[in-house]
């Protein structure tokens, strides 16, 4: 049995339903890419901010990659494995670690971010510079309207 709902309703809902299945068409797309290079979504996040930004405590990571502390601990955990990243106790505050970028993380990251910024540009061309920009503001506005 097909259920009436109001044109707003109806609205929201197919809002939501589209932008449900673009993150998950895009994530797909990106999963793949990364698939290359033997890492994870999750585990270029990381790479990606400690390579900006430098060393990082773990709950800053957690925080800015608005991920579970369980979740992350097993991606820093195979990330030192690989040795792309290390992490030491914080000299100022013993209770804390610190992430840093390795050699061999920074290596990976000079060829692979150059690469990721390529195939977000193939993801991405199906839109103007405008429509980015105007996309961009409305998932901002979207993202914080609970908050």
């Amino acid at each position: 049995m097909k259920t009436k709902y109001s044109n707003k309703d109806q609205l929201n809902l197919d809002v939501f339903i589209k932008l449900s299945r673009c993150a998950q068409s895009v994530q797909r797309k990106i999963q793949k890419f990364f698939y290359q290079y033997n890492i994870t979504v999750p585990q270029f996040g990381v790479l990606e901010m400690l390579y900006h930004k430098g060393d990082l405590c773990i709950q800053e990571v957690i925080d800015r990659t608005l991920s579970s502390s369980g979740n992350m601990t097993v991606v820093v955990e195979n990330l030192r494995k690989e040795g792309y990243i290390s992490k030491q106790q914080d000299k100022n505050d013993g209770r804390k670690m610190v992430l840093h970028l390795e050699s061999k993380g920074h290596e990976l990251m000079e060829i692979l971010f150059p690469a990721f910024l390529i195939e977000l540009d193939q993801l991405m061309m199906v839109l103007s510079e405008d429509e980015k920009v105007v996309l961009s503001e409305l998932l901002k506005r979207l993202g914080h309207a609970q908050e």
